[in-house]
């Protein structure tokens, strides 16, 4: 990687290191990865939502409640 990119993703290291947000993934440390770098963030279990319109593009569209529910919980965070 370049220097700009470095400098960029050490950057957002910081920002996202100093976000304490409910429903924000924490951030443990920056570590030295071959020339670069690397994010240790936590393990929730979660899914993004693209991969859970994947699990679910049978059944989509989905109902008003479940974007609702899904859309207010985006939002909130």
């Amino acid at each position: 990687p370049s220097f700009n990119e470095i400098a960029q993703f050490r950057n957002q290291y910081s920002i996202t290191k100093n976000l304490n947000l409910s429903g924000i993934i924490k951030t443990y440390s920056l570590e030295n990865y071959r020339n670069g770098y690397a994010i240790v963030m936590e393990d929730f279990g979660g899914v993004s939502l693209k991969q859970w319109i994947g699990k679910n593009i049978e059944t989509l569209p989905i109902n008003l409640q479940t974007f609702l529910d899904i859309s207010i919980q985006i939002t909130s965070i």
